[in-house]
C-alpha cells in the first residue's frame, strides 16, 4: 500500500501513507485516473498501477490516436476507425536530406482521413534527434517552414503545431538549447502574423520545461521510450494532449499500417476539415491597413512622397534607413514622420511573408529596399547594360558582396566556379536565395511602380504573389530578364560586370568601395578575369532559374 501511495505523490498526487485504502486515498486514485485518461475506478488496478511506475502505463490499453509516417489510404482509413481510432498525427514535411523519409502528408490524403470521420493533429519534424539541432535561429527556420506548410494544406486558425524533441534532452539541456529554439518558432511565427499554436513534442520533463515558460500550449508526450531520463521519475505535464505508449502494426494485406498509439486526453480534438489555402492572407491584410495608411497621410500632407513609396518606407525600416548613407542615396530618406504615425496607429509590424512558389519566408525590408531603389532613381536611361543607384539598392549591392566574399574566400573555387555555387543558392554566407529572390521581386515591383506611380503597392504586391503568368512570382526570373534588361541575356551579363567595374558615376564608385570595405576588402582592383568569372555566374545563374521556371 506504501508503494502504491508512493507512485501517487510522485505523480503529484499526494495522499497520507496509511496501511488501508482510504476514502480519501480512493478520491485520489479517481483524480489521478481522470488526468491520466485511464478508467476512473478509484481502484488500485492493473493499468494504474503501470501509469504510476513506468511512463507507457499499459502499453496495451485501448487508444483512440494515432501518429504515423505512412499515407492514409481510404483501406487504411478503414483500419484506424475499425480499431476505434478517432485522431491521427500527420507530418507538414519531410527531412530535406538526401535519404529522406517520406512521411509529409500527400495530395488528397486529408479528404480522405475527413471523409473516413478521423481528425488530424499536424506535427513538424526536419531531424530534431540531437542537441546540435536546436538553437534559436533553427527554431526560427522551422517556424517559418511549419507555418508555411501548415497553410499550403490549408490548417486553420488556431489549429496546434506540434514541433519534435526527438532525443533525451536532460534538463542543462533543453534549457541551453531548446528552449531558445523554441523562443525562435514562437518569434518566427509572430513575424509572419501566423494563425497557429505552437505544441510539443517530447519527454515529459522537457514539455513541461518549454511549457511552463509559455512556448508551447500543448504537450504531445514521447513516453513510449521509457528509457528517456526525462521520463524517469517526472509526471505527465498539465497541458498533455497526445501520450505516446506503443508501436504496432494493425491491419492486414492493403489495410495494413504501422503506426504509434497514443492515448488522448481530449485537450486537442485535432482538425475535422481545411480550408482552400488562403497563404498569406494575414499579410496581405497587414499591406491593405499600411497602403490605407499612407494614402491617408499622402492626402493630409501634400507634396509628399505616394502612398506607394511611403508604404516601402516604412517596410524598410529599420534596417535600411536613413542611418545608413548608402539609403537615401540609393532609395530615397524615409519620411520618419509617417513612419511614426504608423507605429503610433497599433499596427502590429509584420516581417515576412511566404513564398508562393517556394514556400519559403520573404522579408519584407529587403525586399521594399530593392523596390524603393527603383521607385527612387529608375532604370539607367542609356543602356540597360550600364548600373545606377537602383541597381545597388538591390541586386548590384549584393553581387558587389559576392565578389568581396570571393577575394575573402580561400579561393578553392575559381571566380565562375565560386558564383556558380553560391549565388542565389542555400547559404547563408554569400548570396542566399533569400536576398537573391528578394532583390528579383523587389526590381520587378519597383519598375511596375516607378511607371505607374498612383498605383496601390498592396495591390500590386498581392497581384505578384497570387496571379499566375507573365509578371508574376511564378515567372519572376523571366520577368526580371525582360524588366530590367530588355529581355536580354547578354545584357544581364553585361550589366552584371558593370555591377563589378563601372566607374563613370562616382557615386556609385564611392558606394561600391565602401560596400566591399564592410567585409574588410580594401583593394582598388580586381583581375578582370574575377569580374568576368563571376559575371558570367550571374547570367548563367538566372538562366538556369529561367529554364525550371512556370
Amino acid at each position: 500500500m506504501h508503494l502504491f501511495q508512493a507512485g501517487l505523490t510522485f505523480n503529484g498526487y499526494s495522499t497520507p501513507y496509511g496501511a488501508t485504502f482510504t476514502a480519501a486515498t480512493k478520491t485520489v486514485v479517481q483524480n489521478f485516473q481522470s488526468f491520466s485518461a485511464l478508467p476512473i475506478t478509484g481502484l488500485a488496478d492493473f493499468a494504474t498501477w503501470a501509469s504510476l511506475l513506468i511512463s507507457t502505463g499499459d502499453p496495451t490499453r485501448p487508444a483512440k490516436a494515432v501518429d504515423c509516417i505512412t499515407t492514409i489510404t481510404p483501406t487504411r482509413a478503414q483500419t484506424l476507425v475499425a480499431n476505434g481510432i478517432t485522431t491521427v498525427g500527420r507530418y507538414l514535411s519531410n527531412t530535406p536530406v538526401a535519404d529522406y523519409t517520406d512521411k509529409n502528408i500527400k495530395p488528397g490524403e486529408l479528404d480522405t482521413i475527413f471523409s473516413a470521420g478521423l481528425k488530424v493533429f499536424p506535427i513538424f519534424q526536419e531531424g530534431g534527434d540531437g542537441l546540435d539541432a536546436f538553437s534559436y535561429e533553427r527554431g526560427a527556420s522551422a517556424g517559418y517552414k511549419a507555418h508555411s506548410a501548415a497553410q499550403s494544406y490549408g490548417f486553420t486558425s488556431g489549429t496546434v503545431v506540434y514541433f519534435a524533441v526527438d532525443f533525451d534532452a536532460i534538463e542543462d539541456e533543453v534549457l541551453s538549447n531548446v528552449v531558445p529554439h523554441f523562443q525562435g518558432i514562437r518569434d518566427a511565427l509572430a513575424a509572419v502574423g501566423s494563425i497557429y499554436r505552437v505544441g510539443i513534442y517530447g519527454s515529459r520533463n522537457t514539455c513541461t520545461i518549454v511549457s511552463d515558460k509559455q512556448l508551447a500550449v500543448f504537450s504531445f508526450v514521447s513516453d513510449m521510450s521509457s528509457g528517456y531520463s526525462g521520463n524517469l521519475g517526472f509526471p505527465l505535464p498539465k497541458n498533455w494532449t497526445f501520450d505516446q505508449i506503443a508501436e504496432v502494426s494493425i491491419g492486414s494485406g492493403d489495410g495494413q499500417i504501422g503506426i504509434d498509439r497514443d492515448i488522448s486526453s481530449g485537450r486537442d480534438a485535432g482538425v475535422g476539415s481545411v480550408s482552400a489555402p488562403a497563404l498569406n492572407s494575414t499579410a496581405f491584410a497587414y499591406l491593405d491597413k499600411l497602403q490605407a495608411l499612407a494614402v491617408a497621410w499622402a492626402t493630409g500632407h501634400p507634396g509628399s512622397n505616394t502612398a506607394s513609396e511611403l508604404s516601402l518606407q516604412y517596410l524598410r525600416q529599420p534596417q535600411y534607413n536613413d542611418s545608413n548613407p548608402l539609403w537615401p542615396v540609393t532609395a530615397g530618406s524615409i519620411d520618419g514622420d509617417f513612419v511614426a504615425s504608423v507605429d503610433a496607429s497599433g499596427l502590429t509590424r509584420i516581417d515576412r511573408f511566404v513564398d508562393p512558389v517556394l514556400l519559403r519566408p520573404i522579408r519584407f525590408d529587403h525586399l521594399a529596399a530593392a523596390a524603393n531603389g527603383v521607385t527612387y532613381n529608375g532604370l539607367p536611361l542609356s543602356t540597360l547594360g550600364e548600373v545606377n543607384l537602383a541597381d545597388l539598392a538591390g541586386w548590384a549591392g549584393d553581387f558587389i558582396q559576392t565578389l568581396g566574399d570571393y577575394i575573402q574566400s580561400d579561393k578553392t573555387y575559381g571566380p565562375y566556379a565560386f558564383g556558380t555555387v553560391y549565388l542565389g543558392n542555400e547559404n547563408p554566407l554569400h548570396y542566399p536565395w533569400e536576398d537573391y529572390v528578394e532583390d528579383v521581386d523587389g526590381m520587378n515591383l519597383g519598375v511596375l511602380l516607378r511607371a505607374a506611380p498612383s498605383l496601390s503597392f498592396s495591390a500590386a504586391f498581392q497581384a505578384y504573389f497570387t496571379a499566375t503568368g507573365a509578371g508574376t512570382s511564378r515567372t519572376r526570373h523571366a520577368t526580371f530578364l525582360a524588366r530590367r534588361f530588355g529581355n536580354s541575356m547578354e545584357t544581364a551579363g553585361v550589366a552584371a560586370l558593370a555591377a563589378l567595374i563601372q566607374n563613370d558615376n562616382l557615386i556609385y564608385q564611392t558606394a561600391r568601395t565602401a560596400i566591399l570595405a564592410s567585409l574588410g576588402v580594401y583593394q582598388a582592383y580586381f583581375p578582370l578575369g574575377d569580374n568576368q568569372g563571376l559575371s558570367r555566374a550571374f547570367s548563367d545563374k538566372l538562366a538556369a532559374k529561367l529554364s525550371v521556371e512556370g
